[in-house]
């Protein structure tokens, strides 16, 4: 589920409660949008398949060290 569908506002602070890999998921997301990326920019920014990124936003997969770094040099 993406964050607006469970009523997280944009920019808003993560909810407590969340599990680890729900609080990546969510924070890779916003951090996507506040940078003004689509999916297809931060594809093409990361080396990333488009549909792997939406998966780690939704909480489908687990983020390994190696794409953290990938993120974070982007």
């Amino acid at each position: 589920m993406r964050a607006r569908d469970q009523g997280w506002a944009e920019g808003a602070a993560v909810p407590f409660a969340l599990e680890r890999r729900s609080r990546r998921a969510w924070n890779l997301r916003r951090l996507r949008v506040a940078h003004g990326w689509t999916l297809k920019d931060m594809s093409e920014e990361t080396g990333i398949h488009s549909t792997f990124i939406t998966d780690m936003e939704i909480g489908f997969k687990s983020i390994s060290i190696k794409t953290v770094d990938r993120l974070a040099d982007a």
